[in-house]
């Protein structure tokens, strides 16, 4: 769906990209250098820019409703993916963020009791400095996550972790 939509806005905006070295780059061999050049491109960002509007033309109903529903579906994948990678990478901030805006999508889609609970947990960690001093730093320093092997980015949440090591031992 993102490649469509890119090259609808590629034919609809007649986009011209003037020194495409860094994007090149970039596809090529995709680690944090050639990141860090591409996002220092003024031409790429300038493209970034352009393409982050038309998203929110296409949200807005340019290219119609069905565009705008699968434009709504790919933010909300957005969204459980980079969930995710905050658990991944025990990155408390993200995680905030990202159930923060879950909530309205629970709601929409007839999980009151999820909206109810993540509203819930969004207020506490907006207030976790004022009513847990210091917790806030002890997760930031990893505790959202568990690592059960010495793979990278293996990382579990805690209260799946919990579950399934309690399942297993009731089960046996």
């Amino acid at each position: 769906m993102e490649r469509l939509l890119m090259e609808r806005f590629i034919e609809e905006e007649s986009v011209l990209i003037t020194d495409p070295a860094a994007l090149l780059n970039m596809t090529q061999s995709c680690n944090q250098e050639h990141l860090d050049e591409a996002l220092k491109d003024r031409s790429t960002l300038t493209l970034i820019e352009k393409y982050h509007a038309y998203e929110e033309k296409v949200l807005k109903g340019h290219l119609g409703k069905t565009a705008a529903l699968w434009m709504s579906f790919i933010n909300y994948c957005h969204l459980v993916f980079m969930l995710l990678h905050s658990v991944k990478t025990n990155n408390i901030q993200l995680f905030h963020k990202c159930n923060g805006e879950m909530a309205n999508i629970f709601f929409a889609f007839d999980g009151h009791n999820y909206s109810r609970y993540l509203t819930w947990l969004e207020v506490y960690l907006t207030n976790l400095e004022n009513t847990h001093p210091g917790a806030k730093d002890l997760l930031s320093k990893g505790a959202i996550a568990v690592a059960r092997s010495m793979i990278p980015g293996a990382l579990s949440a805690v209260d799946k972790t919990m579950e399934e090591t309690f399942m297993r031992f009731a089960k046996s």
